[in-house]
């Protein structure tokens, strides 16, 4: 459902010579801007303006940042042109091009209360909150400081417990620079502003107007105030040039065997569609491409019959693969491209650098974890006790060492002499006589047993 627009209202000052209070703090105000007419507006412009200023503030920050905690914009993009809706801007608008550009305001003692209640602190702050009360009180309730709702804030403020002086200045402000729809019920806010307009104290009417914008905004469940002031902005920038239709309906565009007056019907030339390079199409068809018939060929009769051809191929259909796109909607879309453009470019610029700035702090870390399992395991080395080296029982391994050396060593020549050999008889009997030989005699026993041996073996020859 479309958001209501609540419009600015003219303040009548006919009659308010009558009471000098209300018309002295009037003009001490300079409140003129909202006597004069407010003028007129556009609807969809002012709802282009305020879904424009959404959606560029929510492009400029993150997604977990909260857009009515952000500061107001100062320019915004409505139908493809910037609009400047600075504070200065709107004094110019409120005062007049010299007053706005000469008129300093001191707000401090304003904006010190505003801040209370606005930042929470007017809920938090007991000592604060009894300052308020007791100051509002003062300035706008009937009863001063034994009004109800003193002692009892819950209560809220009613318009019935105002005085007279007050009651005008809440119309101004329920109207003109806050407008709701419950003026019966007075917000903490707003009872600022009225208690400050009565006491006399400065107001910047430019920086309360914006920060409406700002918040208006984003609540979806409120109106768009300010229709008239958004309007004139627009319309300074250059964003309400009117758009004049350029298409129309003709009945030779029907395609039907009854229908007499479809272009088609006469003989037409067909004209290829133009290839990516224009210069070489218009060679081809200058050269008698086969593609392209020959007008005398097609075409016969006088030139009155010519001429009578020439506007109907203008209102024909385009042939196939043959585009034609609309100059109103080219201008259209490359409208549409800038503001997209503008939307998407910081919302871009900001995704790249919390991009790189989420890389850049997950390398980091990854860094610091290997240089602190670096630097523990370096602490465990250091900290390992080092092993107590025994002399005595060194020197007894190495020689056991140099003794299973001396083994492993000697080993394989016993083995062969031990290991018997598989040799011819002859080579026995020499290996045997010249071992007796160098040897000398053999035992008295052993020289038996082979005696007896060998004559046993020349018996049996």
């Amino acid at each position: 459902m479309a958001r209501i627009i609540t419009e600015e209202r003219r303040v009548l000052t006919g009659s308010l010579h009558t009471i000098p209070d209300i018309h002295r703090l009037f003009n001490f105000h300079k409140c003129d801007w909202m006597a004069r007419e407010p003028g007129t507006y556009s609807k969809e412009m002012v709802r282009e303006f305020y879904a424009s200023y959404a959606a560029t503030l929510r492009g400029s920050i993150t997604k977990r940042s909260k857009p009515l905690a952000q500061d107001p914009l100062t320019s915004t993009m409505v139908r493809g042109c910037p609009v400047d809706i600075s504070p200065a801007t709107i004094r110019r608008f409120l005062y007049g091009p010299t007053t706005g550009h000469s008129w300093s305001l001191n707000t401090s003692e304003f904006d010190y209360r505003w801040d209370i209640v606005r930042s929470g602190a007017f809920q938090r702050n007991a000592e604060q909150r009894e300052a308020v009360l007791l100051w509002l009180a003062r300035y706008i309730a009937a009863d001063g400081e034994h009004a109800e709702w003193v002692a009892a804030p819950r209560l809220g403020i009613l318009k019935a417990t105002l005085t007279f002086v007050t009651k005008f200045f809440w119309l101004l402000v329920c109207n003109r620079v806050s407008p709701t729809k419950a003026d019966n019920q007075v917000t903490w806010d707003r009872a600022v502003m009225v208690a400050a307009l009565v006491e006399g104290v400065k107001i910047d009417f430019a920086c309360m107007l914006l920060g409406e914008i700002h918040e208006r905004a984003f609540r979806t469940s409120t109106t768009y105030p300010f229709p008239c002031l958004i309007f004139h902005l627009c319309r300074d920038w250059h964003c309400d040039k009117l758009v004049h239709p350029t298409r129309a309906l003709d009945i030779g565009l029907i395609r039907d065997e009854a229908n007499v007056a479809e272009p088609r019907r006469e003989p037409q030339i067909e004209v290829p569609p133009l290839g990516t390079d224009l210069a070489d199409t218009v060679g081809q068809a200058q050269g008698g491409d086969p593609i392209i018939p020959n007008y005398a060929d097609t075409v016969s009769g006088s030139s009155s019959q010519a001429a009578s051809m020439a506007p109907s191929f203008s209102r024909s259909t385009p042939q196939l693969g043959a585009t034609v796109v609309p100059l109103a909607k080219v201008l259209k879309l490359e409208v549409q491209m800038a503001t997209l453009l503008h939307h998407i470019q910081p919302w871009m610029q900001k995704s790249i650098a919390e991009s790189e700035a989420m890389i850049k702090g997950m390398m980091d870390r990854k860094v610091q974890v290997v240089n602190k399992r670096l630097d523990a395991f370096e602490l465990r080395v250091l900290e390992r006790p080092a092993p107590a080296t025994d002399l005595s029982s060194l020197q007894a391994d190495l020689a056991s060492l140099r003794t299973d050396v001396d083994v492993i060593l000697a080993t394989p020549s016993v083995e062969t002499q031990a290991a018997p050999t598989v040799l011819a008889d002859d080579t026995v009997l020499d290996a045997l006589f010249s071992g007796t030989t160098e040897e000398g005699p053999a035992p008295t026993h052993a020289k038996g047993k082979w005696n007896s041996s060998h004559r046993t073996e020349e018996e049996k020859a």
